[in-house]
């Protein structure tokens, strides 16, 4: 047999072997109970699944293997420019996740390790960093493992701390969940407070849908409003629309009247 057909016969059996990727639309697709098949299929999906623009540009691509997302998940503006790109392995987030504004400019930069976020930075639209935080575990590590839970978040660009796992609403038990706390030392430390108002307005680094500033959904949540350590009217002209975040923290105020969440945080400047 000559060279150029044992080349040609090894080459076809490759392709054989590997097949090629499978790809569908994503109106093919069907969701039983968090498991995607094709409309008409009993098997679980693999392949890719792709939408579309009208002007027939990608829309967004997904991987999949066995019914779950697994592989990117990549999406695309009407302009052609990019606005997602990340992984997924068994259904969860899991690696780098990147968003890019219209204009191209990077979004968010975040880091996911089985469905939990890790890492995230968040950039204004010229480039502006507006956030940069990590979570961590309860002796105040990174959280790297899929097993540990999210306790604290370290807030880098605002040296801070914020604990998310102590999260209350009863201001006239403050001060004793607060001795508690230290005692315990949450996330390893013992300096724990109630943040003042100035401290919490600068950890509202995320721009939302108005013109207000929200703290990350993706470490906090969405828990409404909150005391603070120090009376705001000070900075209700620098800082208008965050009015449905926060209660100031005065004498004149009866705290039994309100139910708002008291979250605890440190400086890391200490």
């Amino acid at each position: 047999m000559r060279p150029h057909l044992i080349i040609t016969i090894i080459s076809t059996l490759f392709i054989s072997s590997c097949g090629e990727s499978k790809e569908i639309s994503t109106s093919k697709l069907q969701d039983r109970n968090g498991v995607f098949f094709e409309v008409g299929s009993q098997t679980p999906f693999t392949g890719v699944a792709i939408q579309y623009f009208t002007n027939k540009q990608v829309h967004h691509k997904t991987q999949y293997k066995d019914g779950k997302r697994d592989g990117y998940f990549e999406r695309w503006y009407s302009n052609g420019m990019q606005e997602y790109a990340l992984y997924y392995k068994g259904g969860e987030f899991n690696g780098n996740y990147k968003q890019w504004y219209k204009n191209g400019a990077l979004a968010i930069e975040a880091e996911f390790v089985a469905g939990k976020i890790i890492t995230e930075k968040v950039w204004s639209k010229e480039a502006l960093l507006l956030s940069d935080l990590v979570a961590l575990d309860e002796n105040g590590d990174k959280l790297n493992h899929p097993y540990k839970e999210l306790k604290c978040v370290l807030d880098i660009k605002n040296n801070m701390v914020w604990d998310v796992s102590h999260l209350h609403g009863d201001y006239s038990k403050a001060e004793s969940h607060l001795l508690i706390q230290n005692k315990n030392k949450t996330c390893g430390w013992n300096d724990w407070r109630i943040p003042t108002t100035r401290e919490f307005f600068d950890g509202q680094g995320i721009p939302n849908s108005t013109t207000h500033k929200e703290f990350s959904s993706n470490f906090f949540g969405d828990k409404g409003e909150y005391w603070t350590s120090t009376p705001s009217k000070k900075y209700s002209d620098t800082h208008a629309g965050h009015s449905s975040q926060y209660k100031e923290y005065s004498e004149n105020i009866d705290k039994k009247t309100y139910s708002n969440y008291i979250m605890y945080a440190r400086s890391t400047s200490n």
